[in-house]
């Protein structure tokens, strides 16, 4: 079911400690780098202001197993986004 204008939130795991990292392959860096419109400067922080007022196009699946692949119980199935497509505004 496709639907449009629904707000939804990420959650990206960032490592652990005070010190967080996003890695090149990480899914934060690639988000960012859409959100954007391009990778960023040298040594230039990856701050979560560049999400701020920006829509994208993305899919969205309902995760029905856990990690080890038993599956979830019919009440703790929920979805998340899966893949981001594009930056569609602004």
């Amino acid at each position: 079911m496709m639907q449009t204008g629904q707000p939804v939130w990420g959650f990206f795991y960032l490592g652990r400690g005070e010190k967080s990292k996003a890695g090149r392959r990480s899914n934060y860096w690639r988000a960012w780098v859409i959100a954007n419109d391009g990778p960023p400067r040298r040594r230039q922080m990856l701050s979560a202001r560049v999400f701020k007022g920006k829509n994208s196009e993305v899919r969205i699946e309902d995760v029905t197993r856990r990690f080890d692949q038993s599956e979830h119980p019919e009440g703790a199935i929920y979805s998340t986004v899966k893949h981001i497509f594009r930056r569609t505004y602004p």
